[in-house]
């Protein structure tokens, strides 16, 4: 990502059906986080999913173990994503469930990206 795409990136304001979908999504999949907990990481990383869910993955898997100030000790019940569609959260929701896939099928040779 370049330094400009970078700063378009966090600094481009999301929609509001943007920023319900990826509060719902992310309280969903870390049901264990508390809800105050994973809407101040969002708000560190200005709702955007991609940052957010990496923060939160990473700070889980930390915590795992050991239980938390941020962690809760029953799930939450799941809530559904809203009815009106988002496009830009659903792009970037597959992005991230399948980041791995997406990222290992190139690999970085100088400046340009090949297929593997």
């Amino acid at each position: 990502m370049t330094s400009v795409s970078k700063l378009w990136y966090f600094t481009f304001q999301m929609s509001a059906s943007y920023r319900e979908h990826t509060r719902i999504y992310l309280c969903n999949k870390f049901a264990y986080m508390s809800k105050n907990f994973v809407e101040d990481v969002m708000e560190k990383h200005n709702h955007h999913l991609t940052a957010s869910y990496k923060d939160l993955r990473k700070l889980f898997r930390a915590a795992s173990s050991v239980p938390n100030y941020y962690q809760q000790n029953k799930s939450r019940p799941e809530q559904p994503l809203p009815t009106e569609h988002d496009e830009h959260f659903y792009s970037e929701c597959m992005f991230v469930k399948h980041e791995t896939e997406i990222i290992g099928m190139y690999t970085l040779i100088g400046k340009h990206f090949f297929l593997i």
